[in-house]
C-alpha cells in the first residue's frame, strides 16, 4: 500500500455539498466508498470562512463513519476502521486543513490507508520486512500470517522497550500495532543469612545474573556502611524465623558468624521441602558435625543429601572472599539454569566436587 496524499473523491463531493447548502431535516445519507487518486495533495477553494469549512468537513467525515480524533478551528483529524471482506482490515487516517485565502478558505486534505490482510503462507518462522514495507507475523501452525501493508516511507515498527520492576515492557507506536506487552524478568529468589565478607562479595555478583536478594542478619550493625540498594535487607533476632516466609524455589545460603545460628537455620530450612538449593558455608568436618546433630533430632537420613556443604563449584581454591563468592555464584547459576532446562521442581544433583575453595570453620 502506497501513501496517497489525496482527498477521498467521494468525501470531496460531500464536503462541497455541505459548504454550499444549509442543513436539511430528514435528509438521506448515502455512504460513498473510498477511492484514492494519484493527485497530491487535494486542494479546493471555498467562499466560507475556514472555521465553517472545517466544521462542514467534520460533519462530512462523521457521515461517512469516521471517528474524529482531533479538531481545531482550522484542523480536523479523523480515523476509520472497516473490513471490506473477512480477511482484510482497513484503517484510513484523514487530515483536513482549512487556511484563510482572501475572504474565503483554501482547503488541503490528505488520507492515508493501512491495510491488514490475512494471507496463506508456507512456513513463516519469524518477523520479516519485505522491500515494499510488509510485516509478516506467523499465526500458530495454521499456515496463515497477518500481513500489514505500510506506506513505503513508514517505519516497519515503532516498538520501544522500557525497563520496569516486572521486566521489559514493549510499547507499540501511536499509529502502528497499538499493543503493549510486558515480558517477565527472570528473577530467582536467593536468601542469604549472614553479612560477613563472603556474603558482601556474593550479593554483588548474583543480581546481574538474575537473582533477587533477600539478606538477613541478627546484628543491629550488620549492614552499617554497606550499600544495600536493590536488596531486601532484614535484621532479625532469630533469623531462622524468617525461613518460613521465603517463596517456593528459594536458594538458601547460610553463612552467619555463629555455628549455633547456622544450625538453627539448618533445622528451619529442613522443615521445608520446596527449596531449590540449600548451601552451608564450612568444611567437611562442619558438615559431619551438623549431620550427626540433625539425625539425633529426627531428620531422615535420606534428606542429608539435600544439604550442600562445602559450597561452590570445584576448581576455585582461592581463600579471598571474592573467590569463594565467585565459586558459590557459579554453582547457584548452574543449578538455576539446570532447573530451567529440565523443568524440575526438585534440585538436580551435580557431580561430586573434587576440590573446594577454602572456607572457615
Amino acid at each position: 500500500m502506497q501513501r496517497r496524499s489525496a482527498l477521498v473523491a467521494s468525501l470531496a463531493i460531500v464536503l462541497l455539498a455541505a459548504c454550499s447548502s444549509a442543513p436539511k431535516k430528514n435528509k438521506e445519507l448515502a455512504y460513498h466508498a473510498e477511492s484514492f487518486n494519484p493527485d497530491s495533495p487535494f486542494e479546493m477553494s471555498f467562499e466560507q470562512a475556514p472555521a465553517a469549512v472545517c466544521d462542514a468537513g467534520r460533519r462530512a467525515l462523521l457521515s461517512q463513519g469516521y471517528v474524529i480524533e482531533e479538531i481545531k478551528p482550522d484542523w480536523v483529524k479523523a480515523r476509520k476502521f472497516f473490513q471490506p471482506n473477512s480477511s482484510v482490515h482497513v484503517q484510513i487516517n484523514f487530515t483536513l486543513s482549512c487556511l484563510t485565502e482572501g475572504e474565503g478558505a483554501e482547503v488541503f486534505a490528505n488520507a492515508r490507508e493501512v491495510r491488514d490482510e490475512l494471507k496463506s503462507t508456507s512456513s513463516n518462522a519469524g518477523v520479516s520486512v519485505a522491500g515494499i514495507g510488509s510485516v509478516n507475523l506467523p499465526l500458530g501452525t495454521s499456515g496463515a500470517s497477518l500481513q500489514r501493508r505500510l506506506d513505503h516511507h513508514a517505519k516497519a515498527s515503532e516498538w520501544t522497550a522500557k525497563g520496569g520492576e516486572k521486566g521489559i515492557r514493549l510499547d507499540g507506536g501511536p499509529t502502528n500495532w497499538q499493543f503493549t506487552q510486558e515480558v517477565a524478568a527472570d528473577r530467582f529468589p536467593v536468601w542469604i543469612f549472614g553479612a560477613g565478607h563472603v556474603a558482601q562479595a556474593l550479593v554483588r555478583q548474583l543480581p546481574p545474573l538474575g537473582a533477587a536478594i533477600t539478606w538477613i542478619d541478627s546484628r543491629d550493625e550488620a549492614f552499617a556502611d554497606i550499600d544495600t540498594g536493590g536488596f531486601d535487607t532484614r535484621i532479625a533476632d532469630m533469623p531462622e524465623s524468617e525461613v518460613a516466609s521465603a517463596p517456593a524455589g528459594t536458594f538458601f545460603i547460610v553463612m552467619t558468624h555463629s555455628h549455633a545460628q547456622d544450625f538453627a537455620l539448618c533445622e528451619a530450612i529442613y522443615r521445608r521441602h520446596d527449596f531449590a538449593y540449600f548451601g552451608l558455608i564450612g568444611s567437611h568436618s562442619k558438615r559431619a558435625s551438623f549431620e550427626r546433630r540433625l539425625l539425633d533430632r529426627g531428620l531422615a537420613h535420606q534428606r542429608l543429601s539435600e544439604l550442600t556443604c562445602p559450597i561452590g563449584i570445584p576448581g576455585i581454591v582461592g581463600k579471598q572472599p571474592a573467590a569463594i563468592a565467585l565459586a558459590v555464584a557459579a554453582e547457584i547459576l548452574q543449578i538455576h539454569h539446570a532447573r530451567q532446562l529440565l523443568g524440575q521442581v526438585a534440585r538436580p544433583r551435580l557431580l561430586d566436587r573434587l576440590v573446594r575453595p577454602f572456607q572457615p570453620e
